[in-house]
């Protein structure tokens, strides 16, 4: 898959949320765990959601490729769920939950919630789906430049599935700053329209006021703890005897 212009990952290497200090206590510690990793998830699945969409977009005069729709399709819904379990850690995160920017990022995320459990229980909404016509795993818009310099654009609407009742509306890309070549990203589901690009904008925002924030609390040298990787080998014999699990314990 080509690969396209993307903002800066949001997270970097260097991150405060990547350097939580030892001296944070455990909670603490769990909760931006739990923080660091919702944005990471979610920045990945849209940046390869950008990517996909845009090999799509290029298959005007192909046949289209139906993995490519379920790629898409879930990237999208993957990125939802993590920026709800972002916005559910954020509301009691220690530290930064009480600011200003936490808090209004939490109410900007507010609508990933009702989206998000409407796809958690399909099972008991299906009737309902059928009743408004709405297709089950909603549908996903977004444009593409298709001039140089940028004077023309085409839209697209991926309609997941084989259910078509109903309306299916284009993005709206008048007066928006765009991040070429795709942009405006936006996923309907459920009678509730997200636009995707706009969210993961909101987040790096919110990540580098909540970056700014620890690291006046991080002093500089300060031990951190960040993710543990363990290997070890074994080999295999033919005496038929199960050995026990290999357990390393961490106090």
């Amino acid at each position: 898959m080509e690969h396209i212009n993307h903002h800066p990952a949001i997270v970097q290497p260097n991150s405060p949320l990547r350097r939580i200090p030892a001296s944070f206590n455990v909670r603490q510690r769990a909760y931006f765990d739990g923080i660091v990793y919702s944005i990471e998830i979610a920045d990945m699945a849209y940046r390869r959601l950008r990517e996909t969409l845009w090999s799509i977009s290029k298959r005007i005069d192909e046949d289209d490729d139906i993995q490519e729709y379920v790629h898409a399709v879930a990237d999208a819904w993957l990125a939802i769920d993590s920026l709800n379990r972002l916005r559910a850690l954020c509301m009691s995160a220690p530290l930064i939950a009480e600011a200003e920017y936490c808090r209004g990022f939490v109410q900007n995320l507010h609508p990933v919630k009702g989206m998000r459990n409407n796809v958690q229980h399909l099972d008991g909404r299906i009737d309902i789906m059928v009743r408004k016509k709405q297709p089950v795993w909603g549908s996903l818009s977004w444009a593409v430049v298709t001039d140089n310099p940028p004077t023309k654009a085409r839209l697209h609407t991926l309609v997941a599935g084989s259910f078509r009742p109903g309306e299916h509306e284009m993005v709206d890309i008048g007066g928006r700053s765009f991040l070429m070549p795709v942009d405006a990203i936006t996923l309907t589901a459920g009678g509730e329209s997200l636009e995707l690009s706009e969210l993961m904008v909101a987040t790096a925002d919110f990540t580098a006021l909540a970056e700014a924030d620890l690291s006046q609390l991080i002093q500089p040298g300060e031990p951190y703890t960040r993710d543990l990787h363990l290997m070890t080998e074994v080999t295999f014999n033919d005496s038929q005897v199960p050995s026990g699990k290999l357990k390393i314990t961490f106090s």
